[in-house]
């Protein structure tokens, strides 16, 4: 499993325990980019090379020490999640 397919791993599992959707239609995680390295067993760099990437991409954005799930799909495509 590749490092960004951990973390989207984690964020989406993370992500469909919050029922609550923000008004925006997002849902959101307080994290931190440390926080993320330590359960995905990375370093905080990469962590947020891919955050970054993500972010360039649409799937999420960074807020305030605060991942918001921006296209939920997306990120379980990346997560290789089988979606029915």
């Amino acid at each position: 499993m590749n490092k960004g397919c951990s973390i989207a791993h984690l964020a989406v599992a993370a992500g469909q325990r919050v029922r609550k959707r923000q008004p925006e239609g997002f849902r959101s995680l307080a994290i931190t980019h440390q926080e993320l390295s330590a359960l995905t067993g990375t370093s905080r760099v990469m962590v947020t090379r891919v955050l970054n990437d993500w972010r360039a991409r649409g799937i999420v954005e960074l807020r305030k020490r605060t991942l918001c799930v921006m296209d939920l799909p997306a990120l379980e495509r990346i997560a290789a999640f089988d979606i029915e």
